[in-house]
């Protein structure tokens, strides 16, 4: 805004007369005063990971010739993301009372599920679906997307796969298993998710081809009458193998699943802890 030469009274860029003193204003001292004006402030960004504004107001001081000019610097800091989010995450409305998601140990379970052909194997399946409810009530992770799990519901098709033998429906029970954990942590960083998971597909593959491989000699039997295990042994014997295989394959899979859990369980408590007592 330019200054009237006579009163020193800001007036428009528009005016050619002063409105206070009535003197005419040249244009050419207006564009010089606008130049003066403009030439007093200078913008620029620093050199930090998180660039901050700064402006800076060059004023003159009383200093011997060859000396800098003196500043003033108005600093702006930008917000943080990082910040801005682990705020939200601290804000969030956490619930009085929340249920311990308990630490488990996938080996005792696998030696339990062989001495009981495949039984335990159901019981802490269902486990699984258990804590991952629990834990869905917990707040939400930086990067974290819900888990969305419900055990009574489950609970149902649990009970009809097992009665009708329906294998399909434990493989739906699998696959939202793995894809549950694998989607909640895998954009988080190493802080909360210290241990990533593969993607549902690579677990799925061993199972499934497992339990297939295990009714083929009932198929062939029911639809030829022909026992594979007495008139091809060999066959008999590639199929058991590659059974074994696949079981072992996907067992340390899930071993790897239930460690990646653990650990991300017991760093969601201690960051709930901390957060209550702050």
């Amino acid at each position: 805004m330019p200054i009237c030469p006579n009163c020193n009274s800001a007036i428009d860029d528009d005016v050619f007369v002063c409105p206070f003193c009535e003197m005419t204003i040249e244009q050419e001292n207006k564009q010089d005063d606008n130049k003066e004006l403009s030439s007093d402030y200078t913008i620029k960004l620093d050199d930090s990971d998180s660039p901050n504004l700064i402006i800076e107001k060059q004023k003159a001081s009383p200093q011997p010739e060859g000396d800098s000019v003196s500043s003033e610097e108005l600093i702006f800091h930008s917000p943080d993301i990082e910040e801005i989010e682990m705020e939200e995450f601290q804000n969030q409305n956490i619930p009085v009372s929340l249920s311990q998601v308990p630490e488990r140990n996938y080996l005792i379970w696998f030696l339990l599920g062989i001495a009981t052909v495949g039984v335990c194997f159901l019981i802490y399946l269902y486990l699984n679906f258990e804590d991952l409810e629990k834990h869905s009530h917990y707040p939400l992770e930086l990067k974290a997307k819900p888990i969305k799990v419900n055990t009574s519901s489950l609970l149902i098709l649990f009970f009809i796969s097992i009665c009708f033998l329906f294998i399909p429906i434990l493989w739906y029970m699998y696959y939202l298993k793995y894809a549950s954990l694998a989607n909640h942590i895998r954009e988080q960083k190493i802080d909360t998710a210290p241990i990533k998971l593969l993607h549902p597909t690579y677990y799925m593959i061993p199972l499934v081809l497992s339990h297939i491989l295990a009714v083929v000699p009932s198929i062939i039997y029911f639809t030829s009458t022909i026992d594979i295990r007495a008139s091809f042994p060999g066959l008999f014997w590639s199929i058991f193998a590659s059974i074994i295989v696949l079981t072992l394959i996907t067992s340390i899979m899930d071993y790897y699943w239930q460690k990646a859990f653990n650990s991300h369980c017991k760093i969601a408590m201690v960051n709930l802890n901390v957060i209550k007592s702050s």
